[in-house]
């Protein structure tokens, strides 16, 4: 298991956002805080983790100095399938059609 490496893929959810990544040997993917920074993370991008904190360093673009790491909120444990972080979303969504349901009294 990894601890971070180059960002492959992330998906914005409700209430966070879950980040693939590559070390060069396997992908490892986590769970961060949802912010307007941490919505920016890109396929390129460096993020690593230690304990309950994540690391993220946009990519260099068009030659420009990369920032340095950013300090994120890490949420839960590595090791995030894409397909439990789309089971995540999809649970999101239908909880919120209940709550949209059960207020609307026209239904």
């Amino acid at each position: 298991m990894s601890v971070g490496g180059k960002v492959l893929e992330t998906l914005v959810l409700r209430d966070r956002v879950w980040v693939n990544t590559f070390d060069g040997d396997s992908e490892c993917a986590i769970y961060v805080e949802l912010t307007p920074e941490s919505r920016t993370i890109t396929a390129g991008d460096s993020l690593w983790w230690q304990a309950a904190k994540a690391f993220w360093t946009p990519r260099s673009i068009g030659g420009a100095m990369p920032f340095t790491d950013r300090s994120l909120e890490r949420i839960g444990f590595s090791g995030i399938s894409r397909n439990q972080a789309l089971q995540r979303l999809q649970d999101q969504e239908a909880v919120e059609q209940l709550i949209t349901r059960a207020e609307d009294p026209d239904d």
